[in-house]
């Protein structure tokens, strides 16, 4: 009997390791999902502000006349190939700004080790590693927050069409039960 209960014992103990094991890999799992959408939300924070300054920075220089662009004027971007694609394709002048020109401008410490690409006439700003979404990686801030957008459309189209479900669902129910009223 005594073996029994030990044998008992031990399929408990295993089973409450599995049951722990899950639960760690599932809180892991989700702490790095988080921690990604956070890093996302991040970036493109930190791509706004830029453009927000770059643009602060090409009125002056328009108004003024006097004020130079920030950044060193690039024709090639070596650190992406996409990217490199985009500018030499690209009429427009293109500026890589490094960490000390965004220090300069009052944005201190950002995470891209090689650089921001902003275009001051059309205020378009490239992160070069990208961003990952459910359709692609995007560079420019412009298709990344379109990106977003389409993101949250898809997100809040499926919320309304559960609702609109449950909604139906809920009408239907109702009416069994007034049909069961009346028989």
């Amino acid at each position: 009997m005594k073996n029994n209960e030990v044998g008992r014992s031990l399929i408990k103990l295993i089973f409450i390791i599995v049951i722990l094991s899950l639960i760690v890999i599932g809180g892991i799992i989700l702490a790095k999902r988080v921690w990604k959408k956070s890093n996302e939300k991040d970036i493109k924070t930190d791509l706004l502000y830029i453009q927000a300054k770059c643009k602060v920075i090409y009125d002056k220089h328009i108004v003024n006349g006097e004020e130079s662009l920030i950044g060193e004027k690039i024709e090639e971007y070596s650190e992406n190939e996409k990217v490199n694609e985009f500018i030499k394709n690209s009429e427009e002048e293109w500026y890589k700004l490094k960490q000390s020109d965004l220090e300069q401008i009052g944005l201190g410490y950002l995470k891209e080790e090689n650089g921001y690409l902003i275009n001051y006439k059309t205020e378009e700003v490239i992160y070069g590693t990208g961003v990952e979404e459910k359709n692609g990686v995007f560079y420019k801030l412009s298709d990344i927050l379109r990106g977003y957008i389409e993101t949250e459309e898809e997100n809040n189209s499926v919320n309304e069409q559960s609702n609109d479900n449950n909604t139906t669902e809920e009408s239907n129910e109702e009416n069994n039960l007034e049909q069961d009223t009346i028989n």
